[in-house]
């Protein structure tokens, strides 16, 4: 799913319990309606885990992280949980330091993600 411009895109992988969520590019401020649809996708989801991958993204500019933040409340509102995973670490330090991601849902790698589903005894599969 792109965005206008070549800017931000994302795919959807999903195999019940997870989602995950590939985005590609960067996360420019036109890129806010990629951001939404990619919301909607993930709360229509009937997945328990979803996991953002952010492997691809070269940077996020300063005003599309309220829309970040609000897509990560939505996860969480839709009773989802949560793993943001990829990412390069300034975009690490930039979205820490703004308080835009929370330390415990963030995974070196997408096997570090869903494994950490596994132990936290809530994937169903104990």
């Amino acid at each position: 799913m792109d965005d206008e411009s070549k800017g931000l895109a994302y795919s959807l992988s999903a195999k019940e319990p997870y989602l995950v969520v590939s985005f590609l590019g960067p996360a420019t401020r036109k890129c806010t309606t990629t951001i939404e649809r990619c919301q909607q996708d993930i709360v229509a989801s009937t997945a328990k885990f979803v996991v953002i991958s952010m492997k691809d993204v070269s940077q996020i500019e300063r005003p599309l992280i309220p829309h970040f933040v609000r897509m990560q409340k939505q996860v969480r509102d839709s009773n989802k949980e949560l793993r943001i995973c990829n990412i390069r670490p300034e975009l690490v330090l930039l979205l820490t330091d703004l308080g835009a991601v929370r330390p415990a849902e963030l995974a070196y790698d997408l096997p570090t993600a869903i494994k950490s589903f596994l132990t936290s005894g809530r994937d169903g599969r104990s």
